[in-house]
């Protein structure tokens, strides 16, 4: 995917995003409609982050590329989540990073293996 179009998407995402955040009660909506806006922020995330990577480091592997994007763009998603439950506290955080090191590591290795 090109960079005009990866673009696109991030502003379409954006703007229904935008929508859905100021037209709807979170009180009244199903659960699976509760889900989408953490997976528009991971997609947000996720999109700039593969770009960037791709810009940094411009011989890295693709499959390499999509873990370390699909990685960095989880980890505030994971947090907000555990956020919006009012599930999340220092230690929870340091937990969620020893926990996404040790996945960085763990990729790293097993893609160039």
């Amino acid at each position: 995917m090109n960079y005009k179009k990866q673009l696109y998407i991030v502003i379409v995402i954006l703007i229904f995003g935008g929508l859905m955040l100021a037209f709807t009660n979170p009180q009244k909506m199903p659960l699976p409609v509760l889900i989408i806006p953490f997976i528009l922020i991971f997609t947000l995330l996720y999109l700039p982050l593969r770009i960037l990577l791709r810009y940094l480091y411009p011989k890295i592997a693709n499959r390499k590329l999509t873990a370390f994007s699909s990685l960095s763009a989880a980890f505030p998603v994971v947090c907000l989540l555990l956020q919006s439950v009012g599930q999340f506290s220092s230690r929870d955080f340091v937990t969620l990073v020893a926990l996404f090191v040790v996945l960085w590591f763990y990729l790293n290795r097993a893609i160039t293996a």
